[in-house]
């Protein structure tokens, strides 16, 4: 129970540490959805033909930098767990303060009738979190499919650190000089909602065209790299869960 209590309060003081200085920093606004097998395919047409548009012009406005729509691919308790989701990107924090404005439908469908676009019928929101991105590399060309890494750090401090001084320089130069076919690399932290009953408190994300370099990524080499030291990130976190994901959308 003392541990407990200790974890929680250093993640508490943590927090209030990294929220001032996510203040004007990206950040992603996640949604995970559970869609029954038999809304399919209604909620994809629903979501890239309506939805998408929407948010291609609260791009064009400035109001969100990119949204994509990811739907998982394989996992285990399929009938209930989540199997799509959103992320929804904004350039700063204070952008998340007029979501409504973002997502009214009438600017871009003016005669639109609301019970052909919506999706709220067709899916359960399961998950709804806030990140702030940490560190990145790649990113030019948008990825086929994601291996997300759900992470649960012991200090999550040290390990954001480790993740941007250890990891991102070596596959930064592995994809920029054209030794690996991975196209993006991202890490980062979980701000928001925060507690010591989460499962995991970061993620890292790889990007990839194909789905085989996504499930084994080693194979995306060309040339077997040497791999930097690993010791110190394994000793502060431990890898939760890993999922694929498959792009269905991007707008940005």
């Amino acid at each position: 129970m003392r541990k407990s209590i200790k974890y929680l309060l250093l993640n508490s003081l943590l927090m209030l540490f990294l929220l001032p200085m996510m203040q004007g920093q990206p950040v992603a606004l996640t949604q995970y959805h559970h869609v029954p097998a038999e809304n399919r395919a209604e909620f994809i047409h629903r979501e890239t033909t309506y939805w998408a548009e929407i948010a291609k012009a609260a791009i064009k406005e400035g109001k969100m930098t990119q949204w994509q729509l990811w739907e998982k691919v394989g996992g285990w308790n399929m009938d209930n767990s989540p199997n799509f989701f959103f992320v929804n990107s904004f350039a700063k924090v204070e952008d998340m303060n007029n979501l409504n404005e973002v997502w009214n439908p009438t600017k871009v469908f003016p005669n639109g009738r609301m019970q052909d676009m919506a999706t709220r019928g067709l899916s359960t929101l399961k998950h709804q979190l806030v990140y702030a991105g940490n560190a990145g590399a790649g990113g030019e060309q948008v990825p086929n499919y994601i291996r997300v890494n759900y992470s649960k750090a012991s200090d999550l401090d040290k390990y954001l650190e480790l993740e941007e001084t250890v990891w991102q320089p070596f596959i930064k130069g592995q994809i920029e000089s054209g030794n690996t076919t991975q196209v993006s690399w991202l890490s980062a932290v979980k701000i928001m909602p925060f507690g010591v009953d989460f499962p995991f408190n970061a993620i890292s994300v790889d990007g990839f065209m194909t789905m085989s370099e996504a499930i084994m990524p080693r194979t995306s080499y060309k040339v077997a790299p040497t791999f930097p030291d690993m010791t110190a990130i394994n000793d502060v976190h431990v890898k939760q869960r890993v999922q694929l994901y498959r792009l269905v959308k991007d707008v940005h």
